[in-house]
């Protein structure tokens, strides 16, 4: 969910850029006017709406990202292992005892 909404941001960015460069450069000659005007085509609107609801979709990612990190292993109901223990019985037999 988080690729795709990030994916989908870069789409839409993508296409109102360069619908915005177009209208602004090509046909508009690189004036304010034409920058106020390319804000106003109908592409470069609908991505920009589409980069809204990507966001979104981006932000929702990252809340089910946090939720999955901050409760992974709390219903678990298996015993955990002692780590340490083992090696460091190994160790005790493998070292020379003290006369």
């Amino acid at each position: 969910m988080l690729n795709l909404g990030v994916l989908g941001m870069t789409v839409a960015l993508l296409i109102a850029g360069y619908e915005q460069s177009f209208v602004e450069r090509a046909l508009g000659g690189s004036t304010w006017g034409a920058y106020f005007e390319a804000q106003q085509q109908p592409w470069f609107v609908q991505a920009m709406n589409w980069r809204i609801v990507f966001g979104w979709v981006t932000a929702l990612g990252i809340v089910i990202l946090l939720w999955d990190l901050l409760t992974i292993g709390s219903k678990e109901t298996r015993t955990t292992k002692s780590v340490g223990k083992p090696e460091l019985e190994l160790l005790g037999s493998a070292a020379p005892q003290p006369a």
